[in-house]
Parts: C-alpha cells; structure tokens; sequence
C-alpha cells in the first residue's frame, strides 16, 4: 500500500498483523492506495518492496527515496533462523 500526498509505504509481510494494519489505514487515509501483483498465477497483495521500487514507482514518475517505508514483523530471529 502507498499514499503520494503523505509519502510512504507499507510493506506487508505474511503473520504480522498486516489486515489490522491495512484495514486502519484504509479506513484513515482516503488517499492510499493498494498494490497488487500476480505471483504464481495467483494475484497477491504481498509485495516486496524490490518490486514496487523496480515496477510501480517509475511508472507513476515517483521517487522511492522520498517515501517513508514500512512494515512489520513479529520475531525477526525467527524468520532468520
């Protein structure tokens, strides 16, 4: 999810809590956006950011580094491990 008018980001990562996130932000900002993409024949609201940086953002003519980037995760050890 982006919004252009307050510049930032929000990188959803799977079992983080990401619904109760997007569902706050959609219901507080009227100008955010959704990014989707289809992954594996199946479309996904989980997107790297690599990929926004990479497809929407030059597409739209915008700047990935005035953003604010975002995102959540529950125990990073767990997941490096």
């Amino acid at each position: 999810m982006f919004n252009s008018t307050k510049k930032y980001v929000f990188i959803k990562v799977f079992k983080t809590g990401s619904r109760t996130v997007t569902r706050s932000l959609l219901r507080n900002d009227s100008g955010v956006k959704h990014l989707t993409r289809i992954q594996n024949g199946e479309q996904t609201r989980h997107v790297e950011s690599s990929w926004i940086k990479e497809n929407i953002f030059p597409k739209k003519g915008l700047d990935w580094d005035e953003y604010f980037k975002f995102g959540f995760v529950r125990n990073p050890w767990d997941r490096e491990v």
